[in-house]
């Protein structure tokens, strides 16, 4: 995945994120400064799992202001399903169960059919986070879009 990174706000964040990681104990969002990568926290969203269903939900904890202005509305405390398209929602929820899944990151680029959005594609980096070292309670979401030429 490092060689996908291409953007220096993707490395910052996935370099930072690599040394809060202690062997197999992933990084919790305690461990998560945000005065570490401070010119980067636009970018950041943070998305709470949320268990007790057959699928886990998801919650966005915090949506970044860059972020906030891609898209052109912060979603901060809306779950996924309220949020993303049904046409897209479903490959979005297999994303997050799999970084779940496999305790590690995933990178993609999303094309974005908006016409009223003067970007064509998102390109996304997604970080397990987890309170005890090992079970994923929270995803770090690193979102930029990629401009209308």
């Amino acid at each position: 995945m490092p060689e996908q990174l291409d953007d220096p706000i993707f490395r910052e964040v996935f370099d930072y994120w690599s040394a809060k990681c202690d062997g197999e104990h992933l990084p919790s969002r305690k461990d998560i400064d945000p005065t570490d990568i401070w010119k980067v926290l636009g970018n950041i969203v943070l998305i709470e799992v949320v268990t007790g269903a057959p699928r886990p939900r998801f919650r966005y904890r915090l949506w970044g202001t860059r972020v906030t202005e891609l898209y052109g509305k912060d979603y901060t405390g809306y779950m996924l399903d309220q949020v993303i398209i049904p046409a897209s929602r479903e490959k979005i929820q297999a994303v997050f169960e799999w970084v779940i899944e496999n305790r590690t990151p995933h990178f993609w680029q999303v094309p974005v059919p908006a016409e009223n959005r003067n970007f064509v594609s998102n390109r996304r980096l997604l970080l397990p986070l987890a309170t005890d070292g090992r079970t994923i309670d929270m995803l770090m979401a690193v979102i930029l879009g990629d401009r209308r030429a």
